[in-house]
């Protein structure tokens, strides 16, 4: 159980969430919030509330007579990694835009170096990613292989772009062309 517990926190639930509540629910079974309590030792409000966020996540449900029960936790589990990972590209935006105001404003360099270099596939997915993300009226670029991202028909940053009314502009080499699964 330690593993699981030690897994959860890391994909953000506290310590009353996951040691305390969604752990005990899996050893003791269906029990009201006041049994919980009283079994763990923790407040009825803070079980309440740790209980409350277990079932947004889709980790619990409550039954008609009151008590919690644990179902099948794939949904939640996801939900919390999705949740990680906005943080992640959150912090990557964050961190990036710090490092351009600083490079605009504290360190210049002259004007010869302004092309970055991005190597290695998860580097230049990260890096498109965000480039992507952060277009609010216009992509331009030139479409060529070899393509770093899987083989996927469909770029769902794209798509949600597409649908947020920003215009693409591509410029397609002839190889892409050629292969009907790309357009």
């Amino acid at each position: 159980m330690s593993d699981l517990t030690e897994h959860l926190s890391r994909l953000g639930l506290d310590s009353t969430e996951t040691t305390v509540a969604y752990a005990r629910l899996l050893t003791c079974g269906p029990v009201v919030p006041a049994e919980l309590a009283t079994a763990t030792g923790r407040t009825e409000p803070a079980i309440r509330l740790a209980l409350g966020r277990l079932g947004e996540l889709g980790l619990v449900r409550e039954l008609a007579d009151g008590t919690t029960v644990p179902v099948q936790p794939g949904g939640g589990v996801d939900l919390l990694g999705l949740e990680r990972q906005a943080e992640v590209r959150a912090a990557q935006a964050a961190a990036l835009n710090a490092y351009d105001l600083f490079r605009r404003s504290v360190w210049t360099q002259p004007a010869d170096n302004v092309v970055e270099v991005v190597t290695g596939r998860s580097s230049i997915l990260a890096r498109s990613d965000l480039a992507e993300s952060s277009a609010s009226h216009q992509i331009r670029r030139f479409d060529t292989p070899p393509y770093h991202r899987p083989n996927t028909i469909a770029n769902p940053q794209e798509l949600e772009n597409l649908a947020r009314g920003v215009e693409y502009r591509v410029v397609y080499a002839r190889v892409s062309v050629g292969t009907a699964r790309i357009l």
